[in-house]
């Protein structure tokens, strides 16, 4: 099914984080990324406070809402380059 094979691109997530007491700025940091099984497409969206929020409803989100997922996508060259050890 068309509907099954696009939910199936997007199943890779990542969620980097730093403690205040990590960062030279005293700030909490949360990356939420993503990226599709051939590693050609990357996103993210980036908390900058404390996030408690349950990150599964956003990875529903970026799998079935694909105007959603178009928002995070982002060319940055480093995104790629986090992936390469995952």
């Amino acid at each position: 099914m068309v509907v099954y094979s696009t939910l199936s691109v997007y199943t890779n997530f990542l969620t980097p984080s730093e403690f205040p007491s990590q960062r030279e700025d005293g700030n909490y940091y949360l990356a939420f990324l993503f990226r599709n099984e051939d590693r050609t497409v990357f996103g993210v969206k980036e908390y900058w406070d404390l996030h408690t929020d349950d990150l599964r409803d956003l990875a529903t989100h970026v799998v079935l809402d694909a105007e959603f997922r178009k928002s995070l996508i982002s060319d940055d060259p480093m995104l790629p380059k986090m992936w390469k050890k995952r």
